[in-house]
């Protein structure tokens, strides 16, 4: 025999009202017209409430200020390139924005997912996508931080769990120079190029860093990544380096980007001669680096330490990716 919903409440049971309530709710055709107003204005009702709160939590947070902070907090790694990066893809979802007639506090995820379409449909690359989602994605990330009142999360990262996949192009294969490679490239570059490649290859700097680098006695100290990096010159390697190094700056005002052409530009050159094997990279001097210390003494800590790894994690996908790792 069934029970009525007033039985089933005298059971002061959760349980079997829960269950009473899902097989008897009546479908919305057992309803008449003046129920179904009713149902009507009550989600009508309960819509306007969620959009009432929403304005109220918002209300009084400027986006352009927002913004501002967010960009001063970045810059406070002194990642000069982070800064720019940033401020460039916030500024390209803000037009988004005034396209679509919203503003940033009030993206949904069905923004963030038609935003990462549009730049698709641009022709923006895959790695130009990820970068514009990372950049916008810890902006929303640092909002919901800042507009968290310790019980109500005021804003949510709308780019959180985004279901917009991206076409994965294939990666170019990493090639290592050796030893010998390395002494040709040095020998057969101009003098600040040939700089530039035994400091990333002999100190495993990253051509990030020579912008702020600064070399006293057999000391150096950089800011690479927005992290202050220091060590001690090799013999070897300063002995090379006091011959043009004297007492002019070392880089001038070379931005990071020329530093990165002016070297791949002189590797393509080499190429093309047949004096290497690859168009080598900046940065696979940097893994010369690390593969060349890990097989002195198969110290990963020591390695980790040499190439300013927060983590050891870091290092070892590092090296598991050169196929260095015993």
């Amino acid at each position: 025999m069934e029970r009525t919903v007033e039985q089933a409440e005298g059971l002061n049971n959760v349980e079997v009202l829960a269950r009473y309530l899902n097989l008897n709710m009546p479908d919305l055709s057992d309803l008449s017209r003046v129920n179904l107003e009713e149902i009507a204005k009550s989600v009508v009702f309960q819509r306007l409430v969620r959009k009432l709160d929403f304005e109220v939590s918002v209300a009084g947070i400027d986006d352009e200020t927002e913004v501002k902070t967010f960009l001063e907090n970045t810059s406070r790694n002194r990642s000069t390139a982070t800064y720019n990066t940033y401020t460039c893809e916030l500024k390209k979802l803000t037009v988004y924005c005034c396209e679509v007639k919203t503003s940033l506090i009030e993206f949904t995820p069905m923004h963030a997912d038609n935003y990462i379409i549009r730049l698709i449909a641009k022709g923006y690359s895959s790695a130009s996508v990820a970068l514009s989602v990372v950049a916008a994605s810890s902006f929303c990330n640092f909002m919901e931080r800042r507009h968290y009142d310790g019980v109500n999360i005021k804003f949510r990262n709308p780019f959180r769990g985004t279901r917009v996949k991206l076409k994965v192009r294939p990666t170019r294969p990493l090639v290592i120079p050796t030893a010998e490679e390395v002494r040709h490239i040095i020998k057969n570059l101009p003098p600040r190029q040939a700089i530039m490649v035994a400091l990333m290859s002999g100190l495993g700097l990253t051509y990030g860093a020579f912008n702020t680098l600064v070399i006293a006695g057999n000391n150096f100290s950089c800011c690479t990544k927005g992290k202050e990096f220091s060590g001690t010159i090799p013999n070897d390697l300063l002995k090379f380096l006091t011959r043009y190094l004297k007492s002019q700056k070392l880089f001038g005002r070379m931005s990071v980007n020329a530093v990165k052409k002016s070297v791949e530009s002189h590797m393509n050159r080499l190429f093309k001669k047949g004096e290497i094997r690859a168009h080598y990279y900046c940065h696979a001097f940097r893994h010369f680096f690390a593969l060349t210390e890990y097989g002195k003494d198969n110290d990963i800590w020591r390695v980790s330490r040499l190439l300013n790894h927060t983590s050891i994690a870091s290092t070892e996908k590092y090296l598991r990716g050169l196929d260095g790792l015993r």
